[in-house]
């Protein structure tokens, strides 16, 4: 419906009301805006560019003012004709006002949209790096063990340690990309790399795992239990005279790794990597951060079940 606003003896307009300018602009901007969130999502590690977020605003700004004047020129009579440039400038202020909005929404969604991206490339990466750097590590020491357990004769022993280490390894790459696991099957893992650690380890290391079945239907972080065992063997000293045992139990909803402190005579500061990926991956999937207690005696960690 065109509304009068203005007559004179020589200068009158029409002007197509601004709720019809409001919703013509929102349905073809926010179109476009659903088509470069789509593209954005389909692309890894998206950062923001203020030069491409100009070039689409201007793009989406054309579009809707190119077709807005067009309807205008093709439903006007004469008598608005005669009033164009007017009619277009209050019609182009409107869209300017509604493209205004809609620029301000879609920059919104899109920096939030990168910002979820980038935690996302940032703890993938901190997997990697950490996975690089325990790998060689924890596969030499297997080596050593087997090695002495060859040397000893021992091949019922080495042949039952060679399973557990490929199946050990088998579930890392099969849950590389995984986001998240069955508790009972991080158990199973973690059980593996006990069994493993013990043959290095036969006396003053000791695991004590005291779970509910109901536990093992919830899912964690993968790996993140196991890393957990494998800092504490790496940052304590472990002797028959002192050992090292680490408890692992449910508490309401989380699982609690929680070991005695042995310190060692000679120690390499911590880097926490380990618990920096493992608390980037908790906020990212469950919104919820990891607990840290620490006192003279004890190390406690407390995941999140999801």
């Amino acid at each position: 419906m065109r509304h009068v606003l203005y007559q004179g003896c020589k200068y009158r307009f029409y002007l197509i009301g601004p709720s019809s300018t409001f919703v013509t602009t929102a349905v073809l901007g926010f179109a476009q805006l659903a088509c470069a969130l789509l593209v954005s999502k389909k692309k890894k590690n998206v950062k923001t560019d203020l030069g491409n977020d100009i070039v689409w605003l201007l793009f989406a700004f054309l579009t809707v003012i190119t077709i807005r004047m067009s309807l205008i020129l093709k439903s006007a009579d004469d008598l608005f004709r005669e009033n164009i440039s007017l009619n277009i400038t209050i019609d182009y202020a409107f869209t300017l006002l509604a493209v205004f909005y809609m620029a301000r929404y879609s920059l919104k969604a899109k920096k939030a949209m990168d910002r979820e991206a980038e935690m996302r490339h940032q703890a993938q990466y901190s997997y990697k790096n950490l996975k690089q750097q325990i790998e060689p590590h924890f596969l030499f020491n297997s080596l050593n063990s087997l090695d002495g357990l060859i040397k000893t004769k021992d091949t019922a022993t080495a042949s039952s340690f060679v399973k557990k280490l490929s199946r050990l390894y088998r579930y890392m790459i099969d849950n590389e990309n995984e986001p998240l696991v069955y508790l009972e099957d991080e158990i199973k893992f973690v059980k593996l790399y006990v069994d493993l650690m013990k043959v290095r380890f036969p006396k003053g290391f000791d695991v004590v795992m005291d779970l509910s079945d109901k536990g093992y239907k919830h899912f964690v972080v993968p790996c993140a239990i196991q890393l957990l065992v494998e800092n504490a063997t790496k940052h304590n000293a472990i002797t028959t005279k002192n050992p090292l045992t680490i408890n692992l139990f449910i508490d309401g909803d989380y699982i609690v790794v929680s070991n005695n402190i042995i310190p060692k005579e000679t120690s390499q500061p911590s880097t926490g990597r380990g618990l920096t990926y493992i608390s980037q991956q908790y906020l990212d999937k469950a919104g919820k951060d990891i607990i840290i207690v620490q006192d003279k005696e004890s190390y406690t960690v407390k995941l999140p079940l999801i």
